[in-house]
């Protein structure tokens, strides 16, 4: 890349690889963060509002919270 700054640089989340002209290698990315790139949902607080219940059922279950 250094080469050639104008390079094209490819992610692709299917196949989890990352490529740039002959160069390829694979990547990792949770689960979470990755269907956040797919599906274009970012509001990360819209999803835990939207989940309400979900989200007391997990945080019930978190020691951390039980204090609360």
């Amino acid at each position: 890349m250094t080469q050639d700054p104008q390079a094209t640089v490819e992610v692709d989340l299917e196949k989890m690889t990352v490529s740039c002209g002959d160069f390829q290698a694979p990547i990792t990315m949770n689960e979470g963060p990755k269907q956040m790139f797919v599906t274009g949902l970012w509001d990360a607080t819209g999803q835990l509002v939207a989940q309400a219940e979900k989200t007391r059922s997990t945080a019930s279950q978190l020691p951390y919270l039980a204090w609360c």
